[in-house]
């Protein structure tokens, strides 16, 4: 990867989302979208109706998925960044689940 701003990546134990990759079958854009476990359905169903971003007319098929958690994993390491999964547990890991969303960066450099 290049140019890569995180130094530490935080990550709560209980981030429950799948990486959706999704590409037109029109013009083979790709698309990634994050989509929580529970509104997996949901999200199946609606994808059939949405436009491709690209050439607005192709309808998109899903194409895979990854668990989050193990897709951030991956490119922190991609990126030599300290990873750290965090139980909620602890105060530290609940506050990261609820004011973050269960994820967050620490960065290498200031950014504007």
């Amino acid at each position: 990867m290049k140019n890569v701003n995180v130094y530490k990546l935080l990550i709560s134990q209980e981030v429950r989302r799948w990486y959706v990759k999704l590409v037109c079958s029109t013009c083979g854009f790709e698309e990634f979208r994050i989509v929580d476990f529970g509104e997996w359905e949901e999200f199946e169903d609606k994808v059939e109706n949405l436009n491709c971003l690209q050439c607005e007319q192709g309808q998109y098929k899903i194409e895979g998925r990854e668990d989050f958690i193990e897709k951030l994993v991956t490119l922190g390491q991609e990126a030599d960044a300290e990873i750290e999964v965090i139980s909620t547990h602890t105060e530290e890991g609940e506050m990261l689940h609820r004011s973050f969303g269960g994820v967050a960066a620490i960065t290498k450099y200031r950014t504007y």
